[in-house]
């Protein structure tokens, strides 16, 4: 039985349908604490039922321990429901209940495995076998990542923020929907939305992944909670409300328990402000179909300037711009959110993006406007006429809201053309024939093999159907914007800056994806560690961020050794053996995440193991 049926059937037996179908989440959440109305708890597990266990798969995979924690997540609720303390955000809190009983469970799991590797391994950790993309081991490990970071900033940011994205994203809600769900005026939820969505935008972009990974997470919404589950859950919840005893299996009570234990108790987490996050891996993936030459060959290093059409600006050519650091961050930071969009792309259609073609194959837009929606940038998509080639007097108009992930940052404001390029050729997943579509999966020599996007070519209009023209027979010449290095996303999600005097050879067997020829390693193409500070301006910004770094280091200091404090003392007050077990799990988690970092950071510096670590005086 469908879990709508489930649904009417509930609302029928409580003889109010109208009333608790239209109501919104807080009038539910008091129906259910002060009359005991069942019907009013089946209608939070159907509006949110679907997000909680997609936050519960995001740690534990598709299986039975990811239904018990969302099982459990709503036994908490309905033990916990009086003490909400904003009822309008039901949906934000089920969240951070659910993300706090999912990482119990995990760690209960790992300890039960004799302390394997900790989940924040990338490759090991269980959900990622069932991310968007899993069809490729590498592309779901780092999609499993990418969800698992957003899910980090989403929960931290407040309640009032955190409520509209979740119903907008997570839960599929339109908009008049999610006001009238959360008791809020129209104006009042899109004001949140916005405001939330741009304390999120800068979490993610300091942790070098931007909003595009919520599409992801959309594409990745499971179904709604099987029938069966919601009658368990339903039924658990009338129990509680009649204060009936519970008949629930003991690894769900367990669970709820825990999570109930850590709100009363006010339960210490580890500090992960010490940890540096950095070269997040993101989704990446090569498409396009019938690409048009960029131009000739060029000499590397230079990039000839576009011829002007209208409405389009130049970019000048200087023969010696080099890349610095700050140069390169915002060069990986463009590809991977591309690259996002194109995987999120496959994901929903199952096959790479393409070129728009009329009925003759004739190529009219480029791939870079089929993901807009994949990034962000779904309202700019429906102004175009997808019908029309990209010089029609409509789409022309258009050029200039280029999105800003398309710019290297060296263009005039009124630019309208992009380097940010497929590679357009024989064996390439970027040149499909005409009606033939490309997935992932044939993607043989894997993808960590095979180029994606690259920064380089002659630039182009960025919605002309245009790319950089490749033939396995014939050199490649390459045009890069930087003498010192070139930037590419490769199929496995990366991005990377190489060395700008690779092999040809290379290079081709890079760019096909079925050729079966060994590739080196990509530690071995990189140029040396990211350029120093050269000009003023970047030792400026170096020293203001040095700056406020150490203002971090040292509150970081402050909290940690409050943290080792507290932890001493949770450790000396637990009064049986669950609080001990609990202190004990968290305790190897920090031995877990600290001995392989500070190993890292160690081996960074070049400081050797048992060395003390240098002070500011000494440094």
């Amino acid at each position: 039985m469908p879990g709508y049926n489930l649904h009417d059937a509930v609302l029928r037996a409580a003889g109010v349908p109208s009333r608790v179908a239209g109501a919104a989440d807080g009038v539910l959440l008091g129906c259910f604490v002060a009359d005991r109305d069942a019907a009013a708890f089946a209608e939070l597990v159907r509006r949110h039922g679907s997000m909680v266990l997609g936050v519960a798969r995001r740690e534990l995979g598709n299986g039975p321990d990811a239904d018990d924690a969302c099982q459990a997540t709503f036994l908490v609720l309905a033990r916990k429901a009086a003490v909400v303390r904003h009822r309008d955000a039901v949906g934000a809190w089920l969240y951070g209940v659910a993300r706090q009983v999912a990482r119990k469970a995990l760690r209960k799991r790992l300890a039960s495995r004799e302390r394997e590797r900790p989940e924040s391994c990338l490759k090991s950790h269980p959900a990622a076998a069932h991310a968007p993309g899993s069809h490729d081991p590498s592309i779901a490990a780092a999609m499993s990542d990418l969800l698992h970071v957003l899910d980090e900033e989403l929960g931290r940011l407040p309640d009032s923020y955190r409520a509209p994205l979740v119903l907008c994203y997570l839960e599929g809600r339109t908009q008049d929907e999610e006001a009238r769900q959360l008791g809020w005026s129209l104006g009042a939820f899109r004001g949140r939305l916005e405001r939330g969505r741009a304390r999120l935008r800068d979490r993610l972009t300091r942790r070098g992944v931007g909003l595009a990974v919520l599409a992801a997470a959309a594409v990745a919404r499971p179904e709604p909670v099987a029938a069966g589950m919601q009658i368990t859950i339903i039924n658990t919840a009338a129990a509680v409300a009649a204060g009936k005893a519970l008949t629930v299996p003991a690894a769900v009570a367990a669970l709820a328990e825990g999570a109930i234990r850590t709100m009363t108790t006010t339960k210490l987490q580890w500090a992960v402000g010490v940890i540096a996050v950095s070269g997040m891996l993101t989704v990446g993936g090569v498409w396009a179909t019938g690409q048009g030459p960029s131009g000739p060959g060029q000499t590397p290093g230079a990039v000839p300037a576009q011829p002007a059409v209208t409405g389009q600006a130049k970019i000048d050519a200087p023969m010696e711009r080099r890349a610095g650091a700050s140069q390169r961050r915002k060069s990986m930071n463009n590809l991977r959110q591309i690259m996002l969009g194109v995987v999120n792309y496959e994901v929903g259609f199952r096959c790479l993006p393409a070129d728009f073609r009329d009925k003759d194959g004739k190529p009219l837009l480029s791939w870079r406007v089929a993901i807009l929606p994949f990034i962000d940038q779904d309202v700019v998509y429906r102004e175009f006429k997808t019908n029309e080639p990209w010089d029609s007097e409509h789409n022309l108009k258009l050029l200039h809201q280029m999105p800003q992930m398309y710019r290297i940052g060296f263009e005039p404001e009124d630019a309208t053309v992009t380097c940010y390029q497929a590679f357009a050729g024989p064996d390439t997943p970027l040149h499909p024939a005409f009606g033939q579509r490309i997935s992932l999966g044939r993607i043989r020599d894997g993808a960590s093999n095979t180029f994606g996007v690259a920064e380089a070519g002659s630039p182009v209009p960025w919605t002309k159907p245009a790319d950089i023209p490749f033939d396995p027979k014939k050199p490649l010449k390459l045009a890069t914007p930087f003498t010192n290095e070139w930037h590419v996303a490769m199929m496995d999600i990366s991005a990377h800056a190489l060395k700008r005097d690779i092999d040809p050879d290379v290079i081709r067997r890079l760019i096909m994806m079925t050729d079966g020829e060994q590739t080196p390693p990509l530690d071995t193409l990189r140029p040396p560690l990211a350029p120093p500070a050269e000009t003023e301006a970047e030792k400026r910004e170096l020293r203001k961020k040095i700056d406020e770094n150490q203002v971090l280091v040292n509150r970081i200091r402050e909290l940690m050794k409050e943290q080792a404090d507290l932890l001493d003392l949770q450790n000396r007050i637990a009064k049986n053996i669950d609080q001990a077990e609990d202190a004990g799990d968290w305790l190897r988690k920090i031995l877990d995440e600290l001995q392989p970092r500070n190993k890292k950071f160690r081996d960074d510096v070049g400081l050797p193991a048992g060395k003390p670590v240098p002070t500011p005086n000494q440094h």
